[in-house]
């Protein structure tokens, strides 16, 4: 009985009026995915927050008044929108310049927002660049979001998806 009471509504409601005011074509959302890798540190130890000042700074981050690193296309100016930023991973995430020398943490999140101000495919290239540099600097790990180590087969997947979410229409 429980397979034919589906059926039942489903033929109940083909015989209702159809208000066709409300019928609308359907146009799916804009395209859009958010990217996110994670440096972590080597097990049993954290990241300081003076260390992770210079390394951010080193590969072309600007603190942004939300507390996070921004990194801005072409070393553009605060006034243009940051191709990616980077919180850390303990709550609330974000930096605080008085409280930096005290800042320890397992791990930084970096993390975009496509389509951004750079197209999707050089934002990544550079997002991945931007996480070796840190991850050298550091001494750290790249991981996927869910913080397991990256490997080529990882990147090759991140960027197969951005490659198909440039050939979705906008």
């Amino acid at each position: 009985s429980r397979q034919t009471e589906p059926e039942t509504r489903a033929v109940a409601a083909s015989h209702e009026p159809v208000d066709e005011s409300r019928q609308q074509s359907v146009v799916p959302p804009p395209s859009k995915m958010t990217i996110a890798l994670t440096v972590m540190a080597p097990h049993h130890r954290s990241f300081k927050g003076a260390d992770i000042r210079a390394a951010a700074e080193e590969a072309g981050f600007q603190l942004g008044t939300s507390g996070l690193f921004e990194r801005f296309p072409d070393g553009g100016a605060v006034a243009d929108a940051p191709a990616f930023g980077m919180a850390h991973l303990r709550k609330p995430g974000s930096f605080d310049l008085r409280a930096l020398k005290e800042l320890t943490t397992p791990g930084l999140l970096l993390f975009m927002n496509l389509p951004g101000p750079l197209d999707g495919t050089n934002a990544l290239d550079l997002l991945v660049l931007a996480a070796d540099q840190l991850a050298r600097k550091l001494d750290g790990v790249i991981c996927d979001e869910h913080r397991v180590r990256m490997t080529n087969r990882g990147l090759v997947n991140l960027r197969n998806k951005v490659a198909e979410l440039e050939r979705r229409p906008q």
